[in-house]
């Protein structure tokens, strides 16, 4: 199964509608990236094909690459959110 893990490591593509980026973002969790990244490890020893891509305006059509639709509109795949957020009021 195709499974896409979402994350936060680049805070520059916000989508300014939704509100201002923070002029510092907030540093995520200290391990946020090793657990990220051992997420994605794990699926993949599970035979799974993965992707780790940014929670951003770019995400849908990254999505949309990695997991195209099934023309019988089975699932293509699974997504795995573990986006923290990088603009407006998300804590």
């Amino acid at each position: 199964m195709r499974v896409a893990v979402v994350w936060n490591s680049d805070f520059t593509g916000v989508i300014n509608r939704f509100g201002q980026p923070y002029p510092q973002p907030p540093q995520p969790w200290p391990h946020y990236g090793a657990i990220t990244k051992s997420v994605t490890a794990a699926l993949q020893e599970g035979g799974h094909e993965t992707l780790l891509c940014e929670g951003d305006k770019e995400l849908l059509a990254t999505l949309q690459g990695f997991m195209p639709p099934d023309p019988q509109a089975r699932p293509s795949g699974l997504v795995f959110n573990l986006a923290e957020g990088i603009q407006g009021e998300y804590r």
